[in-house]
């Protein structure tokens, strides 16, 4: 079931003929549960499927249709499996939901006695010996006896009161005026048959079933507390002595549910009272008038607000990335909608300089920073770190320099890296960590010497037949003694050459077509079924690791790896590591390397995240 503001009044049930003949209304004053769509309305408020209506069929019970039945007994569909008798001890009465078939039962608190008559509990033998559980009982007897108002027999089915209907499950926990917008935790046993309040209606202290405007205007209901009234639709953020302040509070228009909320011109205060401005602020000027430095008997003034510096304001949600002159002519940095507590902040268009004073943004200074140390327009400040040739000063370094090694890339997180100096455009990192002019970048295609002269070809690489030139090459290439594809990742192994389809890798790295690549299951071109001998300290594995243990490995510091094979061969065993030449040797016997290895101090995560995702995005732009 789903909950709904405005509900049928002629639901779909598994009984077709249930509300033959009536009107079809919108309900909207008294919202409740109905059942989802593609689901219909079964015996015992059950949403069952169409297809299963068969199941839970509820006969209409209709004068003309109804069997006829003993005294005090009423015809039903659904049988209880389990009929209570005189006999019965009503603690120990525990009843599943199943039906016993159609046929007349004894109404609450009707009783089977040993003739199989129904008859009133309190008159079954040995009825006024039992303990407190009987006395209850028969106090409920004559409640729900006088609710019915019959002699004699409850098959009439007929409630003389006003706004009740008959059932024959009666709930458990009525609803009460008291009980208006609370949610009211009951069990879903049943206590009998009867008369009960329609739905909509609720029981006043008369017993009496009225509607919620009948509970509201009484004034003998204490429905709502003072100060507030009923509603079935409560704000999903009331209004309250701490958020009166704000002129603009933002808040979703979703319906908290029906209950009491305060009326207009009222605010809640922090023991759940609705009060009035005034005495909010009484309160707000009670607390802040403590001191703990004097204790003299001069009274205090204060204003709820507090004061701000010069060309500041007040604010209880102040922003998470306020305007700043050293951002200033740069492009707006992307922002969360979050508060950042509250406090004083700079008014519109005012931003804060070094000093951390709001002063208007045209009086910001200058944060030009020329290729000479800083000397003419450095920033102002003497806090401000002094940056080598051809690099600025920035507090939101970007997260993928510039750098030769890495030209043609241009996929980036669009995040700050911290603050500190970067190469300024058109400039570009080297392998020493210099800022030199891009067209200076050595070529790292030609050969593994570093070239300074020639600059790096921007045509494509030539590629062997049948293959093609990737910024983003496949992590599992197709090859042909694969024939049932792995799952792979979606993720970049580099750049270079790849096959193209639908061509596959045979075994002496040639792309040729798939539907040339040789059988391996032949006796001729079958693949060795013999495990390869591999070098020393080394062990034959189907699932190599697709980041070895390497000497260069830095110890201390987080290696982040894929859970991806790359492909079969030999790999290093536990603890061996890879040297310079390709050897597993010991980690202990791990040359010290004296070389700087690629910038990796921030975190591999961010480095490897950085790599994959450049060259996914460069080749999303080639495409």
């Amino acid at each position: 079931m789903i909950y709904k503001k405005c509900t049928k009044t002629c639901p779909k049930t598994c009984d077709k003929n249930a509300y033959k003949g009536e009107r079809c209304l919108l309900d909207c004053k008294h919202p409740g549960c109905e059942c989802k769509r593609g689901y219909y309305l079964a015996r015992k408020n059950k949403c069952v499927r169409k297809s299963k209506c068969h199941k839970y069929r509820i006969t209409t019970m209709k004068p003309t249709t109804t069997p006829k039945c003993p005294p005090n007994t009423f015809y039903t569909d659904c049988l209880s499996t389990c009929i209570s008798r005189c006999s019965d001890n009503e603690d120990d009465n525990v009843c599943t939901d199943d039906c016993g078939g159609a046929g007349c039962e004894c109404p609450w608190p009707f009783v089977l006695n040993d003739k199989n008559e129904c008859i009133p509990r309190n008159e079954c033998p040995g009825y006024n010996t039992t303990t407190t559980t009987a006395t209850t009982t028969r106090s409920i007897t004559t409640t729900t006896t006088r609710m019915f108002e019959t002699t004699t027999t409850v098959s009439s089915q007929q409630c003389l009161k006003n706004n009740t209907v008959f059932t024959l499950c009666l709930s458990a926990c009525p609803l009460k005026c008291s009980d208006a917008g609370k949610i009211i935790p009951c069990t879903a046993n049943c206590r009998g048959a009867g008369c009960e309040c329609k739905q909509g209606y609720y029981l006043n202290r008369k017993n009496e079933c009225v509607s919620i405007t009948e509970c509201i205007n009484d004034p003998e209901e204490e429905v709502c507390p003072p100060n507030s009234e009923y509603t079935t639709c409560k704000s999903f953020c009331p209004k309250t002595c701490h958020n009166k302040l704000l002129k603009h509070r933002p808040c979703s228009l979703i319906c908290a549910g029906a209950g009491c909320q305060c009326k207009s011109g009222y605010y809640l205060n922090k023991e759940g009272k609705c009060v009035t401005e005034e005495e909010c602020d009484k309160f707000i000027t009670t607390t802040t008038m403590m001191t703990t430095t004097t204790m003299t008997t001069t009274t205090m003034t204060t204003t709820t607000t507090p004061v701000c510096p010069a060309n500041m304001v007040y604010t209880t949600c102040k922003s998470a990335c306020q305007p700043k002159c050293s951002q200033k002519n740069k492009p707006h940095p992307f922002c969360i909608f979050l508060c950042a507590g509250k406090g004083c902040e700079c008014r519109k268009p005012f931003a804060l300089n070094d000093e951390g004073k709001c002063i208007p943004e045209e009086q910001c200074p200058s944060y030009e920073i020329t290729t000479t140390m800083m000397t003419t327009t450095r920033r102002p400040t003497s806090t401000t770190p002094v940056c080598p040739p051809n690099m600025v000063f920035t507090f939101c370094k970007t997260a993928c320099p510039s750098k030769c090694s890495e030209r043609g890339i241009t996929g980036c997180f669009l995040r700050c890296y911290g603050y500190g100096c970067e190469c300024r455009k058109p400039f570009a990192l080297n392998d020493n960590g210099d800022c030199i002019p891009q067209e200076e970048c050595p070529n790292y295609d030609s050969t593994t010497t570093m070239m300074t002269t020639t600059r790096r070809p921007t045509t494509t690489p030539v590629c062997p037949p049948n293959m093609v030139y990737s910024l983003c090459k496949s992590a599992c290439p197709p090859k042909c003694w694969e024939k049932v594809r792995n799952w792979c990742f979606f993720m970049c192994a580099g750049v270079g050459c790849e096959c193209r389809k639908p061509f596959a890798l045979n075994d002496k790295g040639e792309c040729i077509p798939e539907n040339q690549c040789p059988s391996y299951e032949s006796t001729t071109t079958r693949r060795p079924t013999t495990t390869p001998v591999c070098p020393a300290n080394m062990v034959y594995t189907k699932c190599k690791s697709s980041c070895p243990p390497k000497c260069t490995d830095k110890e201390g510091e987080p290696k982040i790896c894929t859970f991806n094979c790359d492909g079969e061969g030999c790999e290093c065993r536990a603890p061996f590591a890879l040297d310079s030449e390709g050897n597993c040797i010991k980690k202990s016997e791990c040359p010290i390397s004296t070389t700087t290895a690629k910038p990796s101090k921030r975190r591999y995560l961010l480095y490897y995240s950085k790599k994959t995702f450049q060259s996914l995005l460069a080749y999303i732009y080639q495409k």
